[in-house]
């Protein structure tokens, strides 16, 4: 009746469990599954539990991309984080967005409204970029193969950052290392736990017909230096005549895989063929 769960994750449990066995079936076939939900209340907690759950008995990507309620929020606060804790060993990529962080990257004078659309920008444009690598043809391509040597294990520690789509700017000059730098300074690349040390880095690079080869390796260069990273870059570049002026980047890293793998061998590895 759509009453909601009143942030009760057992009540959630409860209800989410009478159609465990039709949500597993949905997942038998799928290579790639992404989690959507804010953790800390209860359905969105519940489901993302029970789904990384039944996500293990299968060869898919499993990805989660989970909203943390605002710190003054006490308890709500702590139960996500807790959740993300719980939920961290079953995922091959977990991506937090605190709500904290809306505070860091908008005017002192932005509505609430556009706070929350800021947020949603993230994770739509993360999404949008998967996407790209998966099913579109691109100018460089990487595909479902690259995602799995990017997220090879479950557990570990992930990175994500995208760059701002209100730019609009002339190619020539210095806007393109302007928009890196955006980039660069995105809250999501400075939280406290963040990934470093990088295993994987993978880069999503989307414009239009003008993108230029050139413009690509000061993207790519710009980005591994700031990470440090010295191992081979999965790096993508796709077409969008949408995009007049602008440049969408969109970057996914992943951190402690070699750890992982030596913990956890064949059970959990992606590239073996079903028996």
């Amino acid at each position: 009746r759509g009453l909601g769960c009143g942030g009760d994750v057992d009540l959630a449990k409860k209800a989410i469990n009478s159609h465990r066995e039709t949500i597993s079936s949905l997942l038998v076939d799928a290579d790639v599954i992404i989690l959507v939900a804010g953790l800390g209340g209860g359905v969105g907690s519940a489901f993302s539990l029970l789904l990384s759950e039944l996500a293990e008995n299968t060869k898919a990507i499993t990805l989660g991309f989970f909203v943390l309620p605002f710190s003054f929020e006490g308890a709500r606060f702590s139960k996500g984080e807790n959740y993300m804790n719980e939920l961290r060993p079953s995922l091959h990529g977990m991506f937090s967005i605190p709500n904290d962080l809306l505070l860091q990257e908008g005017d002192a004078d932005q509505t609430a409204l556009n706070g929350f659309e800021m947020g949603n920008r993230w994770i739509l444009n993360s999404l949008s970029a998967l996407s790209d690598v998966l099913f579109k043809k691109g100018i460089i391509n990487q595909d479902l193969g690259s995602l799995k040597q990017l997220f090879q294990a479950r557990g570990g520690k992930s990175l994500l950052a995208v760059s701002p789509d209100t730019d609009i700017f002339d190619f020539g000059g210095d806007a393109i290392e302007a928009h890196i730098q955006s980039l660069l300074m995105n809250p999501l690349l400075h939280q406290e736990n963040q990934a470093k040390d990088l295993d994987g880095l993978m880069i999503v690079i989307k414009g239009n017909q003008s993108l230029e080869l050139s413009i690509i390796h000061k993207v790519a260069s710009s980005i591994a230096q700031k990470f440090n990273f010295k191992k081979d870059i999965l790096i993508s570049a796709y077409l969008d005549d949408s995009l007049i002026n602008s440049l969408k980047i969109s970057i996914f890293g992943k951190s402690e895989i070699d750890q992982i793998v030596k913990n956890k061998k064949s059970a959990d590895d992606l590239f073996l063929e079903d028996e």
